[in-house]
This record gives structure tokens, C-alpha cells and sequence, in this order.
């Protein structure tokens, strides 16, 4: 007869993607971020459903890049038995509004491109693909201090981007001894 693994292989297993495709909009600049994650997406799936292993579904929804949407959209997802892990949201204002869902139901939620720190620290159900700013600013100070040998900076950040982490490398420069 047949062992257990053959169950597996003819499964589906569905993977829900929660992304800014702003879909109903003619605006290409808005849905450009979220379509080329989506093509990404798309393309290792095809190569990966190519083998006779087990298929997997992805089931698309579109955050339009509102938090609040995005939490319902998960919501649902989160609902459904067979969806297994999220990808998506790309941004850490709607991953800060969803990492609670996660946690709840058990759901791995994985950021491709969040970078807002302690998003992935929260819950042990969410996962940022890129470093938070708090580990971008560690790393920069541990490699300038450490490896290159220099001990005096002068930190200048614009005050929403580089704000972000500046703080974090002062700080870890400020351990370091710098």
C-alpha cells in the first residue's frame, strides 16, 4: 500500500500574500513595489510547482498599504484552515497592526522588506526578511569600530529615515567605546 507520504504529495498547501497591488488604481508607481514582490513571488512558486512534490496555491490579497485593511485581510487568511504562512506585508506599519494575529493563531507571518524594529522580536510568529533599523545601526558601529579601527564619528541623519537607526548606532558606538 501506500505509505503516509504519499498523502503529502498530492496535497495543496496554500500560502496567503498580503500586498500593496492597489489593484483598482491606474497609478503605476503605487503598484509597482507590491507587483514586482508579486512577480517575485510568482516566479519561484512556478518553478517550484514544476516538480511532482507537493503544489503549492498562493491566494493573493491586496492591502492597498492600509493597516487596517491588511489586519481584516490576514484576519481572513488566518481563518482559513489550510493556509499555512503569510508573505507579506512589506511594510512595518501594517506588520506593527498584524503581529498580534500571528501570535494568536499560530500563523508564521514573513516580511520581505519591513525594517521597523522589534517586529520580529514581539512574536515568535512574524519574520522580517531585512534587519531592523536597530540591527542595521549595531552592524554599521560593530564593523567601523571593530574591523576598521576607528573611534571618533559625527553622526548627521535627516529626521525620518536615517533617524531611525541613528540612534542605534550612537548607542552601540557609545558600548563599543568609541
Amino acid at each position: 500500500g501506500c505509505s503516509c507520504l504519499c498523502n503529502v504529495y498530492s496535497q495543496t498547501v496554500k500560502i496567503g500574500t498580503v500586498l500593496p497591488l492597489f489593484e483598482d488604481s491606474e497609478d503605476q508607481n503605487s503598484k509597482q513595489l507590491g507587483t514586482e514582490i508579486l512577480n517575485g513571488i510568482t516566479f519561484a512558486l512556478n518553478e517550484f510547482n514544476r516538480s511532482p512534490q507537493v503544489k503549492i496555491q498562493l491566494i493573493i490579497k491586496d492591502t492597498k498599504r492600509d493597516p487596517v485593511l491588511c489586519s481584516e485581510l490576514v484576519t481572513e487568511l488566518s481563518e482559513e484552515d489550510s493556509v499555512q504562512v503569510i508573505l507579506g506585508p512589506i511594510f512595518s506599519s501594517e506588520m506593527t497592526e498584524i503581529s498580534d494575529i500571528a501570535f494568536l493563531d499560530k500563523l508564521p507571518i514573513v516580511s520581505p522588506t519591513a525594517t521597523g524594529d522589534e517586529l520580529s522580536e514581539i512574536h515568535d510568529y512574524t519574520f522580517q526578511l531585512n534587519p531592523s533599523y536597530k540591527v542595521r545601526g549595531k552592524l554599521m558601529a560593530n564593523y567601523l569600530i571593530k574591523e576598521l579601527g576607528l573611534k571618533n564619528f559625527a553622526v548627521i541623519s535627516e529626521s525620518s529615515y536615517g533617524k531611525n537607526f541613528s540612534g542605534h548606532f550612537v548607542n552601540e558606538v557609545n558600548k563599543l567605546k568609541g
